[in-house]
C-alpha cells in the first residue's frame, strides 16, 4: 500500500471512532453498512479537493474504516477487561485526544489515572510517537501505559520504565 495522505480530523466531517463506540457493532460488515454511504460521499469530496486519485478509495477505506474498527474492538475488549478486574473506571478517549496525544483509553485504579496506548504486541511500537504520548501524560499527570495481548491475556507496562503494572489472570 502506498503512503496515503490522510485527512485531518475536521476535514472529513466524520468521527469514525465515535461512531464505532456509539453503535457498538459486533463485526466490520455491520459497522461498514452503518457508515459507508456517508464515508463515500465525504471521502470522494475530500479526495477531489486534494487532487487524489479516486482509484485509491479502497485503500482509504481500509485505513480509515477497517483499521479504526479493529482498534475499536481491541480498545473495547480491554475496557471491559479492566472494568471486570478491579479498575474503578475505564473509557475511550475522543478522536482528538487519540490522534493528537496518542492516548487510546483512560483508566483509574487505586486513585491512579492511567493513559493507555493499545498495541498488538509489546514490540509493535516502531512508528509510535513516544515523545507526544509521554509529554501529554506528564502534562496531564497521567501514568503512561502500553497495553498488549500475549497468549490471549492483556498486559500493561509503564511506558517510561518498562515496569509491569497489570496483567490479566
Amino acid at each position: 500500500m502506498a503512503h496515503l495522505k490522510l485527512p485531518a480530523l475536521n476535514q472529513l466531517g466524520l468521527n469514525i471512532k465515535k461512531i464505532c463506540w456509539k453503535y457498538n457493532s459486533t463485526n466490520y460488515k455491520q459497522f461498514r453498512a452503518l457508515i459507508i454511504n456517508d464515508f463515500n460521499i465525504k471521502i470522494d469530496l475530500w479526495m477531489q479537493k486534494n487532487n487524489i486519485d479516486l482509484n485509491l478509495k479502497k485503500e482509504y477505506e481500509q485505513v480509515l474504516l477497517y483499521w479504526t474498527f479493529i482498534n475499536y474492538k481491541k480498545e473495547k475488549q480491554l475496557t471491559e477487561t479492566l472494568l471486570n478486574n478491579g479498575f474503578n473506571w475505564a473509557q475511550p478517549t475522543n478522536a482528538f485526544v487519540d490522534t493528537v496525544y496518542k492516548i487510546d483509553l483512560l483508566a483509574k485504579k487505586d486513585n491512579i489515572v492511567y493513559a493507555i496506548q493499545v498495541k498488538p504486541s509489546k514490540t509493535n511500537t516502531n512508528n509510535f510517537n513516544y515523545k507526544t504520548f509521554l509529554n501529554a501524560c506528564n502534562k496531564l499527570n497521567l501514568v503512561p501505559l502500553l497495553a498488549f495481548k500475549k497468549h490471549n491475556k492483556w498486559t500493561m507496562i509503564n511506558f517510561e520504565n518498562g515496569e509491569m503494572i497489570w496483567k490479566q489472570k
